[in-house]
């Protein structure tokens, strides 16, 4: 749309552009800190003109600045996270996963550390306390038995390489955690 090149005083190319229309400059793109002047014009050319939705096809708007909107606003998929399991509507089974999920965010800075519920399990009722770069403190070992016992049982993922967090009771827990493959228990050892 009429783009114009920026110049220097001396009168070289700036490799800067400019809208012809609302004369916005565009330096959007620099490489080893010198402009790369086909997409800058690229940009200076597209500022002033209408675009049309990403999503519908229809033209969108001007946005605060003046410029053209990729895609209407409503037009944009929202995020929408699953659902919860249908295990984990009792209050004390969310209050559980939480505290497990803030100890493995402690510890290994990382919202559910892969095998978290086993090596929680192994810390709960084994002598190391020592899990990713910390160790679980004892008050954050007694809230996870007693969330465990108001809640009737732990968090459990699935099986391995999935994740799918659900409550089991204590009876069905056992089993899985008992079940667990070597290989996948070196994995997730408290002391790796």
């Amino acid at each position: 749309m009429n783009s114009y090149e920026l110049v220097r005083p001396d009168g070289t190319e700036a490799g800067v552009w400019a809208c012809g229309a609302c004369h916005k400059v565009h330096l959007v793109a620099r490489r080893a800190n010198v402009p790369v002047s086909h997409m800058n014009r690229e940009s200076a050319e597209k500022c002033c003109v209408p675009r049309n939705c990403q999503y519908c096809g229809e033209q969108t708007d001007r946005d605060l600045f003046g410029e053209y909107r990729w895609a209407h606003e409503k037009c944009v998929p929202k995020y929408e996270p699953a659902p919860p399991h249908p295990s984990m509507a009792n209050p004390f089974v969310r209050l559980l996963y939480q505290k497990m999920s803030a100890i493995s965010e402690d510890c290994w800075a990382a919202g559910w550390m892969t095998g978290n519920e086993y090596a929680l399990w192994d810390a709960l009722h084994g002598d190391s306390h020592r899990y990713g770069w910390s160790h679980i403190s004892y008050e954050e070992l007694e809230e996870l038995r007693v969330l465990s016992e108001l809640a009737g049982g732990w968090i459990w993922t699935g099986p391995p390489r999935t994740y799918t967090p659900q409550f089991v009771t204590l009876e069905a827990w056992k089993p899985i955690f008992e079940s667990v493959d070597e290989s996948f228990a070196e994995e997730i050892r408290l002391d790796a």
